[in-house]
C-alpha cells in the first residue's frame, strides 16, 4: 500500500501518538534536528508533515552515514532518518498495523455470527457484547476511533445479515433489525488508552 493512500486514514491523532512512541534520544539525521526541536513547533510540524503525506509532496530526506564497530573490526554502516521522517514513518507503520487487525478482526466477527445464527437472540446479543468490548478494550487507543466505528458498524451488519438467514421466515429488514437493536443494545466504540498501538523504536 502507498505512502498516500496510507496517509489518508491518518489524521492529527495519529501522528501526535507517533511523535509521543518515537524515541527522542537517537542520533539525529541529516538536518541535525533532535526531538527537543521539533517539540518546540509540535503542532506546526505534525501538520506539515500529514499535509505532505496526504498529498503526494513528501519525499524523505537522504539518511546521515555513520559507522558502528563490529567485534571483528570492521565498521557496520548505519542509515540515521530525520527525526520528522521517523515520527511519519511511526504512524504509516502504526495506521498499516492497525489496518490488518482490522480486517483480520471483521472476518473473525462475521464468522462467529454465521456460525452461532441459530443460537437464541439473547445469547447472541450476550456474547456480542462481549466481543465488542473485548475489541474496543484492546483497540480502544488514542486516534483509533475511527477504526472502532467502522468495526461497530460492520459487526451490526453481519449480525443482521445472518439473523436474517437463520430460515426463510427469519429475514428482517433493517427497520426491524433497528427495533431489535433497540432491545438488545450494542455496545459503542469508546478510546480507553492514550498510548499509541506501536513501541518505540530502539
Amino acid at each position: 500500500m502507498r505512502l498516500t493512500t496510507l496517509a489518508h486514514r491518518i489524521d492529527m491523532a495519529w501522528m501526535k501518538a507517533a511523535f509521543d512512541r518515537t524515541r527522542k534520544n537517537g542520533a539525529t539525521g541529516v538536518d541535525g534536528q533532535t526531538a527537543e526541536d521539533f517539540a518546540a513547533s509540535l503542532e506546526v510540524n505534525l501538520r506539515s508533515l500529514l499535509d505532505q503525506a496526504k498529498n503526494g509532496t513528501y519525499k524523505a530526506p537522504p539518511v546521515r552515514r555513520a559507522y558502528i564497530p563490529k567485534g571483528n573490526g570492521e565498521q557496520r554502516p548505519l542509515g540515521i532518518p530525520t527525526f520528522a521522517d521517523k515520527v511519519l514513518q511511526r504512524a504509516v507503520i502504526c495506521r498499516k498495523t492497525a489496518a490488518n487487525r482490522l480486517s483480520r478482526s471483521l472476518v473473525a466477527i462475521r464468522t462467529w455470527c454465521r456460525r452461532n445464527r441459530h443460537q437464541p437472540v439473547a445469547e447472541q446479543h450476550q456474547q456480542l457484547c462481549r466481543k465488542l468490548q473485548g475489541h474496543y478494550g484492546y483497540y480502544g487507543i488514542t486516534g483509533n476511533y475511527r477504526a472502532l466505528s467502522l468495526f461497530f458498524e460492520q459487526a451490526k451488519r453481519a449480525w443482521h445479515k445472518w439473523l436474517s438467514r437463520r430460515s426463510q421466515k427469519a429475514y428482517l429488514n433493517w427497520t426491524q433489525f433497528q427495533s431489535l437493536l433497540a432491545r438488545y443494545r450494542l455496545p459503542h466504540p469508546r478510546i480507553v488508552h492514550s498510548a499509541s498501538c506501536c513501541r518505540a523504536n530502539p
